[in-house]
């Protein structure tokens, strides 16, 4: 049985993300589907001595109302690249694991290409690399699926020869019952994430900051280890 699931790409996702994709044997990065600005697509948190801080991507959007995730272009008018490696140096140059994974971190940031997806892209996969996850990571926009919601989903999985589909729960309200699931001979589970507490600098625990915190404070053995235990599978 090969399982899938289809995640849209968000920029430093949070650890629950890695559960996701550690649970399944491809995991497909839903890139085009249309950019909401403002979401997780372009941004995330990192935790300071005052609270979580948003890290946001400036991205090319006048005119683009109804542009594709994959066709997203971060804005040149501001350099972003130098701010959030400042914040994230000053936040977690303390923290034990600090020095062992910045220069990967810091690459994706820098080498980003002036594309918002191929940013996100870069540091999904060096993230997971980094956590030792060996699922097959593909863009569904390589697939050129067509259909809309819950159709298109049916469509991924049997262009790449899912017979298992993992779902984030957010998806429940329009997935219903996985009829059109069953349908296609597809079985329909829902992921959920328990989210670990872990020792973090900076005062009191704040969980679902971006997966850097878990890496930075943990270590690698340790995060994927608190990711393993906290992921489980809901099925209907």
């Amino acid at each position: 049985m090969t399982t899938a699931a289809i995640m849209q790409p968000t920029y430093l996702p949070w650890c629950g993300y890695f559960g996701l994709m550690n649970l399944v044997d491809i995991f497909v990065i839903y890139d085009d589907v249309q950019f909401d600005k403002r979401s997780w697509q372009q941004r995330n948190k990192i935790k300071t001595p005052a609270g979580s801080q948003w890290l946001t991507v400036p991205v090319e959007s006048k005119g683009q109302q109804f542009q594709k995730i994959n066709d997203v272009k971060i804005s040149l008018q501001k350099d972003f690249t130098k701010n959030h490696i400042k914040a994230i140096e000053t936040n977690y140059s303390k923290s034990r694991y600090f020095k062992e994974y910045k220069s990967l971190i810091f690459e994706c940031i820098e080498d980003n290409k002036n594309s918002l997806v191929d940013l996100n892209y870069s540091i999904i996969t060096t993230i997971s690399k980094i956590l030792c996850i060996d699922t097959k990571i593909i863009r569904s926009s390589e697939l050129k699926i067509s259909g809309k919601k819950e159709e298109r989903l049916v469509e991924i999985c049997k262009k790449i020869k899912a017979n298992s589909y993992i779902s984030p729960q957010g998806s429940k309200d329009y997935l219903a019952d996985g009829s059109i699931f069953k349908t296609n001979n597809i079985n329909l589970s829902y992921f959920s994430f328990l989210h670990p507490e872990y020792t973090q600098i900076n005062g009191s625990f704040i969980a679902h900051m971006a997966v850097i915190d878990i890496l930075f404070n943990c270590g690698s053995d340790r995060a994927i280890e608190l990711i393993k235990q906290s992921s489980l599978i809901e099925k209907i």
